[in-house]
């Protein structure tokens, strides 16, 4: 098997861009709250329970990435959440 020179700050960099990816959508919502509450004719009590729904996902699927990261190995556990 042939090494690829650079693959470890590769691997760094995509986790990175992923963490990022994920608090930026979740600081998205916030920014997009008065548009989608005008937008969807809901009350802030009605957008909180989205957010909650979200963060709740968000909770529940920790472990579970993390199991299936432990299963299937870091390389291709990351792989497989990229494409998916």
């Amino acid at each position: 098997m042939r090494k690829i020179k650079g693959l470890r700050w590769y691997m760094i960099g995509l986790v990175t861009i992923g963490t990022m990816l994920g608090y930026l959508t979740h600081n998205a919502m916030a920014v997009a709250a008065p548009t989608l509450e005008g937008t969807l004719h809901i009350t802030t009590q009605q957008y909180s329970y989205i957010v909650a729904a979200y963060s709740a996902c968000y909770t529940v699927m920790q472990p579970v990435a993390g199991y299936i990261l432990d299963v299937l190995g870091t390389k291709i556990g990351y792989a497989m959440f990229a494409i998916l």
